[in-house]
């Protein structure tokens, strides 16, 4: 009789390279066990205890060599690797969309789509913009038109704009800043007199009409800042106030404010009867001829206002084009014919709907070689196979996440890399933080092409000829024109 000896396969399998006829010798091997003496039936043969464990062996042998070699499911790779062949690249274009919220299940604030084209160490963008803010029930925004000397406009402007026929509501509104906590967070406090009603108050009540030192704090502050109902604050000095009532919005801005009634805080800012602006309401139903009748009555008010329209729906779009090298950018607003050159680095001025002004500094947005290069490649982990538009992909998946004292920012990008030119197919990445006035974004790029003739003229920074600067300048015939 043969015997099993699976010292001997286990040394044999070791010596060669382990595959289907490594397995068949050792298959071979366990059934030579059963068929040596065929005058035993087949259950006194396998019932033999020596049988039995040459079974045994065998099965121990397939189970650990099916582990051992590799799954023929597809190619698999490191991370590295992606990044190896993203470098080589020259060229790319792909798809954008960007959505943002101000929590996970609110409906979209912003949607910008578009393309990216990348040579070298330049960027286009040709990106369509729309603003989504939901349930704004105001139409225009009345501001001082000068703002550096921050003298505001007279409260009685309010009777007279609600004056105006087709004028549903208006309220008077200021803001202030202070730092809030003992972790001095820098916070926004709104003060109007916009009824509490228009709020969604999710704990507690809405405020008195004179405040009487009562404030409201948005969902995410009040989660930031540990504070709850019937807590205390210190804002002003020693003054105590008392948090009468949480609220949250679909807007980011809204969840991360404390708000204060007008009164209260005019009378700390020694500014009775002095506003920083007014929101405006048509009546319903409206049409864009009617709002602009509108418009036009409020700007014949007084020569010292400027009206915009509130940022609710509405859509543009631009071209941006970046350089690296030289740290420039421009960009070109195609429906005005005008266009602006600046620094990625320089501060720009913003307004919000009340007419408060906030410095920010501008920032070349982020291309795909900045999401795939900036990554340690050992922190992307594999995440399994998919199939995109008929191409088998591999998954890597990232996150980073940072924490400073309360602050907590979590940043996670999933890269689909094609199995075969290991070049990306498709990038989702998303940012959440803590921070009171953030947003959730989630970005996905897609319809990457790599290495295509670019035109090096779509990355002028020159204006296309007949555009005009921003502040004056038309461009002229010496000024070479972007290829449109």
């Amino acid at each position: 009789m043969n015997r099993i000896n699976a010292p001997k396969i286990l040394n044999e399998l070791a010596d060669v390279d382990p595959g289907a006829a490594a397995t068949d010798r050792a298959l071979d091997r366990a059934k030579s066990a059963l068929i040596s003496k065929p005058q035993l039936s087949l259950r006194a043969q396998v019932m033999r205890p020596r049988n039995l464990a040459a079974i045994a062996a065998g099965i121990a042998i397939i189970v650990v060599f099916s582990q051992l070699i590799p799954a023929s499911s597809g190619p698999h790779f490191a991370f590295a690797q992606v990044q190896e062949k993203v470098a080589k690249a020259r060229s790319a274009q792909y798809s954008i969309k960007v959505i943002e919220r101000a929590s996970k299940d609110a409906p979209p604030q912003y949607e910008t789509v578009g393309d990216t084209l990348i040579l070298g160490d330049k960027k286009r963008e040709e990106l369509q913009v729309t603003s989504k803010w939901p349930d704004l029930k105001y139409d225009f925004n009345v501001v001082p038109r000068d703002q550096k000397s921050n003298a505001g406009l007279p409260q009685a402007l309010e009777e007279k704009l609600r004056a105006i026929p087709d004028v549903d509501r208006v309220f008077a509104g200021a803001i202030d800043g202070v730092l809030l906590g003992e972790d001095r967070t820098p916070t926004v406090v709104e003060a109007s007199d916009r009824p509490s009603s228009e709020l969604k108050i999710i704990e507690g009540r809405g405020l008195a009409e004179q405040g009487d030192r009562e404030v409201l704090l948005g969902s995410k502050l009040a989660a930031y800042s540990e504070k709850k109902v019937g807590d205390t604050l210190n804002l002003y000095g020693p003054e105590e106030f008392t948090v009468v009532g949480i609220h949250s919005n679909d807007r980011s801005w809204e969840n991360g404010t404390l708000i204060m009634s007008l009164p209260e805080l005019q009378r700390i800012q020694n500014r009775e009867g002095i506003v920083m602006g007014f929101a405006v309401a048509a009546k319903r139903p409206t049409s864009p001829e009617r709002l602009e009748a509108i418009r036009q009555q409020i700007a014949e008010l007084s020569s010292e206002i400027v009206v915009d329209r509130m940022p609710g729906t509405w859509s543009t779009k631009d071209v941006a084009i970046y350089d690296k090298q030289t740290g420039r950018a421009s960009r070109l607003d195609d429906d005005k014919k005008q266009f602006t050159t600046f620094s990625p680095a320089e501060s720009t001025s913003e307004f919000d709907a009340i007419g408060s002004r906030s410095e920010r500094k501008r920032q070349a947005p982020a291309d795909f070689y900045d999401l795939i290069r900036t990554i340690p490649s050992d922190s992307a982990k594999p995440i399994g196979d998919r199939v995109i538009n008929g191409q088998k992909c591999i998954g890597f998946v990232a996150e980073r996440t940072r924490v400073d004292g309360r602050k907590s920012e979590k940043w996670t990008r999933t890269y689909w890399v094609d199995a075969q030119s290991k070049l990306p197919v498709e990038i989702e990445t998303s940012f959440r933080s803590n921070e009171p006035r953030s947003s959730d974004v989630d970005t996905v790029y897609s319809n990457f092409v790599f290495d295509a003739g670019l035109d090096p003229a779509l990355f002028s920074l020159d204006p296309p000829e007949g555009y005009t600067q921003l502040g004056g300048r038309k461009s002229a015939d010496g000024d070479k024109p972007n290829a449109k």
